[in-house]
């Protein structure tokens, strides 16, 4: 799985140096592609004070570079959502998923990100999971799944065993009340920022 999908999930570098000040670090976020013009991230991984049309870096594992804008980010306390949706500036992305699905309850996923929790790693991992929610709704923004995610799978694709894309990993960052040890993975529907995209795009 990890071998299968890791074209879809590509890596940027962005961090606040000082207020709106921006430099490129040395840990890596995940962002996954969506289409061929859009990927998400999680909103929390996209450092404060970044403007819409500030262009951030997207690397994938061969090397090539992909520039992006935020079309919208929203960080946890924002309306309970923790996602970012990204629009390439030029061009279209290489690869692109074998579709969206919805999560379905007790549904085996596999998410694909880095296995550390301040990821200066090079290559990603992959995890799986399962569901935990008992009713799954097409509008609703996240769903619970298995815990054993890290802070490095933060925009990681979660994917079906078809290789549908199901969503981003955001961890356990969207429940206050997800305090167990260890917490439960928080997934943000692809199906959701998509149809926040067609209307941010009309």
């Amino acid at each position: 799985m990890n071998i299968l999908y890791k074209e879809y999930v590509l890596y940027f570098l962005l961090e606040q140096q000082n207020p709106g000040e921006f430099i490129e670090g040395s840990v890596r976020k995940c962002a996954t592609i969506v289409s061929e013009k859009i990927a998400l991230t999680a909103g929390h991984c996209i450092p404060e004070g970044i403007s819409n049309n500030y262009p951030i870096k997207l690397y994938d594992n061969s090397g090539k570079t992909y520039v992006v804008n935020a079309l919208r980010v929203c960080k946890p306390g924002d309306q309970n959502d923790d996602y970012a949706i990204l629009k390439i500036i030029e061009g279209n992305f290489a690869k692109i998923p074998n579709g969206l699905a919805l999560p379905c309850d007790g549904e085996r996923y596999f998410v694909l990100g880095y296995d550390a929790e301040y990821p200066h790693v090079s290559h990603l991992s992959c995890f799986s999971g399962r569901f935990r929610n008992t009713k799954i709704y097409a509008n609703q923004s996240f769903v619970i799944g298995s815990p054993g995610t890290t802070d490095g799978c933060c925009g990681g694709g979660v994917f079906d065993q078809f290789g549908h894309l199901l969503g981003i990993c955001v961890s356990g960052k969207l429940d206050w009340t997800n305090i167990r040890q260890p917490s439960y993975s928080h997934i943000v529907s692809a199906h959701y920022c998509m149809a926040i995209a067609k209307e941010i795009l009309k």
